[in-house]
């Protein structure tokens, strides 16, 4: 039987008229979110004096009943998940061995089932009117315990939506790895064909090699060569996959003067002046205006 001290009020389909009689009965003994015997003592002799023949013990008694009902609608053993956890329910039934530990009080039946599922230890519990008795071995048994439920857990499982949402979450991203791959490929023969068909035109062949605009400005190549001192950026830099769009780049931009590209960085680096006495620069060509 549980501790009349620590009964604490769980709202169930049996237990309204209970509750009114707690209510009339024990006034000043209760605490809102339910109702809480503070002196166990004195609430039995009270009820001895205004009921007779009523006893404490008997309402605690038909207390448990109410989570007993609610819990096990039938005395034939049945499935059960609780919290994405399989049990094997048995109702009216207890185990013979080991010796069990009673790891929780004023409990309802599911409470008992989520201490098992937070221990990892538990292999079978037992709710007895309030009381939870944990097995942390193979229980031996059956047998006959009126009132008692026996739950043997099983394995943890994920609701279907949510291992739905995983499935397809999953397909999706080798979906799209895999247009991934594809696309790096063809990105990777496109720019190949494309510098291929650049030609000689592509790096700086010499210095002082002209080279023309689209629009027909020429600049005046210096291969391999770093910008010199009094050097003033434009910036953002640009990136362009053939020297003609850099130099493109420069003709259509009025305070241009000068560019630095980078064929093997694709970088191209505007200049309103590029300085003097630029030196080598080993990956970079500068083509000034004319």
């Amino acid at each position: 039987m549980r501790n009349a001290a620590s009964w604490t009020w769980r709202a169930g389909p049996h237990r309204l008229q209970l509750d009114q009689y707690f209510r009339k009965n024990y006034k000043g003994a209760f605490r809102s979110r339910g109702v809480l015997v503070r002196n166990a003592d004195a609430a039995h002799s009270s009820v001895r004096s205004r009921r007779g023949n009523h006893s404490w013990k008997r309402l605690l008694f038909q207390l448990a009943l109410a989570d007993f009902a609610a819990f096990c609608p039938s005395k034939d053993s049945q499935p059960a998940t609780i919290d994405n956890t399989d049990y094997t329910v048995t109702c009216e039934k207890s185990y013979i061995s080991p010796i069990p530990i009673n790891v929780l009080g004023n409990a309802t039946p599911e409470d008992c089932a989520r201490h098992c599922t937070s221990e990892t230890t538990c292999v079978a519990i037992i709710w007895d009117q309030g009381n939870c008795w944990q097995f942390d071995s193979a229980p031996t048994g059956p047998i006959s315990a009126t009132g008692a439920i026996a739950m043997k857990p099983g394995v943890k499982t994920v609701p279907p939506t949510c291992q739905d949402t995983l499935q397809q979450c999953e397909a999706d991203k080798q979906q799209a790895l895999s247009d991934k791959q594809a696309s790096d490929l063809s990105l990777a023969e496109c720019e190949k064909r494309y510098t291929d068909a650049l030609g000689p035109h592509h790096n700086c062949a010499k210095d002082n090699e002209i080279v023309t605009a689209s629009n027909g400005k020429r600049y005046s190549a210096r291969c391999k060569r770093g910008t010199g001192t009094g050097s003033v950026v434009i910036s953002p830099m640009k990136s362009y996959i053939a020297r003609q769009g850099c130099i493109d780049d420069c003709s259509r931009t009025t305070s241009c003067t000068a560019v630095q590209y980078s064929a093997a960085l694709r970088q191209c680096h505007r200049y309103s002046n590029i300085g003097i006495n630029y030196g080598s620069n080993t990956h970079y060509d500068a083509y000034l205006a004319i």
